[in-house]
């Protein structure tokens, strides 16, 4: 659902700046495995559709944010981070009923709960 979403609705050209940086939020991640497989399953798509648009030498750089509750074991969840990971990683205690980022801060989010 993922990959198919992205290749009919995102345009490299239209939403990202030359070799700039694109932001993934995690809305409760919760500390399992699951969450790093998402993030990357998104990061994929992206990088398909620049490939598929020949933009390859202007693949952005990604950056995750892991968010969930306080009470979320964020320890754990970043020491358990994928070591051949290709983003940059921090995590956004909160509730995201609330606002947790600035306006135009978030090229994608992503809850598995709303899956």
């Amino acid at each position: 659902m993922i990959h198919e979403a992205i290749a009919k609705n995102f345009d490299p050209r239209a939403n990202v700046e030359p070799s700039s940086l694109i932001c993934i939020a995690d809305f409760g991640c919760s500390t399992g495995p699951n969450t790093y497989f998402s993030m990357q399953t998104i990061i994929e798509a992206i990088e398909l559709q620049f490939q598929s648009q020949g933009l390859v030498a202007q693949m952005p750089e990604f950056q995750v944010f892991f968010n969930d509750l306080v009470s979320n074991d964020f320890n754990t969840l970043l020491k358990n981070l994928p070591p051949n990971r290709n983003y940059f990683a921090a995590s956004v205690p909160g509730s995201f009923h609330g606002c947790l980022f600035p306006r135009k801060t978030l090229h994608f989010a992503h809850s598995s709960a709303a899956i």
